[in-house]
């Protein structure tokens, strides 16, 4: 059994090696180049088998891997490596399974992908364990493709797994390190695939009712923070507005899911706090993208002043520019590696309280504490304030997370009831977007220097007043469907 932690190296490994958990011990550097074979149509991926062939000095070694299991870049993962005569799989040297599929698909297999890359590799004792530090620095190829390739692993030799997030942690110092769960094969089949990087949506939450709540609310974290995750490397890039989007909406269901949570036993507070101020700082940057996309320019192309809608829509061009500049600061920023390694611990490592609370009866509870939140401030919102229209937003959101993490366990009127509550999530979500644009535009005019903004207000309060009446429509058909758990 394999384990070990995957990390990504945002920033690369500059100041790394010299690290002083590593410039006492002299590393271990290799070539090292990789085969990975399977079917034409994938089917040793498709069933979570990974084949490989490595040359490793003057010999190969064929390794045959499972998925792992774990999550926030920590993975158990089964793994049987043998030496073999040459860059061809053998079967007799294989475990069960994966013979088993050589058996029926041998004629079909080849080489689908490489990498070729560069692993020094220090071997450390921490805190009485043994771990193997192995930077690697190189490609994926596939054909015509390639991708690079930088990471770091971190490989329990022997000992416990905790003193794997403490080796992370320390040398954060030297280098920014993210949690990373994409293996070197899931990245070289989607290569060769011809699969392009993009943004991540939330996979479904898929819980039995046979779970207890400790491993169900463990798997709904698990589920959040994977989904940031994959979305980190692209919002810090730049590649992609979408990038940006996922992660704070992945972010809002962690933090959704912390707070459903409560009971059993959360992450430690300075966590919560820290994902808090990371979601200011994505919330900003969104925003702008959002605002400065969508809304704003409607009301520049009807603002009668044209000379001043210029100059507030270049005050909003440096304000979006100036929320993506502190975004990325904060993500390569030390405080960022510690409060996602802190976390990925705490899912890794942590034992919720009340193990034996069944799921179910959990799940009814935490849905039925949400939706009474929903429906008491229905009324007071319909018909009040921005901010009370805003507090149900949030309760909204908070309900419709719920059920998208329980789902597996609720039957059809709850999953009509998800309906209705996601129609009025939508007329908030569009109310919030003219709330949010009009501070923005606040925001550029006094950036630019322009002290009369009251077309832009008059439009918005238009635009906002006749949203009201939608929103009335779908409050008034979510209070009057009782709650169906």
């Amino acid at each position: 059994m394999e384990i070990e932690l995957k990390l990504f190296l945002p920033a690369g490994a500059r100041g790394l090696r010299r690290h002083a958990l590593l410039e006492d011990v002299r590393p271990v550097r290799r070539l090292l180049r990789t085969l990975y074979f399977d079917t034409p149509d994938w089917r040793l991926a498709r069933d979570g088998v990974a084949l490989r062939v490595r040359r490793e000095g003057r010999g190969w070694v064929q390794t045959v891997k499972t998925e792992g299991q774990g999550g926030g870049g920590l993975s158990a993962r089964l793994e049987e490596s043998t030496a073999v005569a040459g860059p061809t799989p053998e079967a007799g040297r294989m475990p069960a399974p994966a013979a088993r599929l050589w058996e029926k698909f041998a004629g079909a297999l080849g080489v689908r992908f490489e990498t070729r890359f560069w692993r020094d590799a220090w071997h450390i004792a921490l805190e009485g364990s043994e771990i193997e530090v192995a930077l690697d620095s190189g490609a994926i190829r596939a054909q015509e493709r390639e991708a690079p390739l930088c990471e770091l692993e971190l490989e329990l030799k022997s000992g416990d797994a905790a003193a794997l997030f403490e080796a992370a942690l320390a040398l954060a110092d030297g280098a920014p390190l993210w949690p990373y769960e994409a293996s070197k094969a899931s990245r070289g089949v989607a290569l060769a695939r011809g699969v392009p990087m993009a943004p991540v949506k939330a996979a479904d939450c898929l819980l039995t009712p046979g779970l207890s709540a400790a491993q169900a609310y463990n798997a709904i974290c698990r589920n959040a923070y994977g989904h940031l995750l994959a979305n980190l490397p692209g919002t810090l890039e730049g590649r992609d507005d979408e990038y940006l989007h996922q992660a704070r909406v992945a972010l809002r269901r962690l933090r959704a899911a912390f707070r459903l949570g409560r009971e059993l036993g959360g992450p430690p507070a300075a966590t919560l706090q820290g994902f808090a101020h990371l979601g200011r700082l994505l919330g900003e940057a969104r925003d702008w993208d959002v605002q400065g996309g969508l809304v704003l320019p409607q009301v520049f192309a009807a603002w009668p002043d044209e000379a001043a809608a210029a100059r507030v829509r270049d005050g909003a061009a440096v304000l979006r520019r100036e929320a993506h500049a502190a975004l990325a600061e904060h993500l390569l920023a030390p405080e960022t590696t510690r409060l996602l390694l802190t976390c990925a611990r705490w899912l890794a490592l942590s034992r919720a309280e009340y193990p034996d609370t069944d799921l179910v009866p959990w799940a009814h509870r935490c849905l039925d504490r949400c939706g009474r939140e929903v429906h008491r401030r229905l009324a007071p919102a319909l018909s009040g304030s921005d901010a009370q229209i805003h507090a149900l937003r949030l309760a909204v959101k908070r309900l419709r997370y719920a059920l998208e993490f329980f789902q597996g366990v609720l039957d059809k009127d709850a999953r009509a009831y998800a309906r209705r509550l996601g129609r009025l999530q939508d007329d908030l979500g569009h109310y919030n977007d003219l709330c949010v644009a009009g501070a923005r535009l606040e925001q550029a005019a006094a950036r630019a220097g322009i002290a009369g903004t009251e077309f832009a207000a008059g439009w918005f309060a238009a635009q906002k007043a006749a949203l009201r009446g939608a929103l009335r429509q779908s409050g008034e058909e979510l209070g009057r469907a009782p709650l169906p758990w």
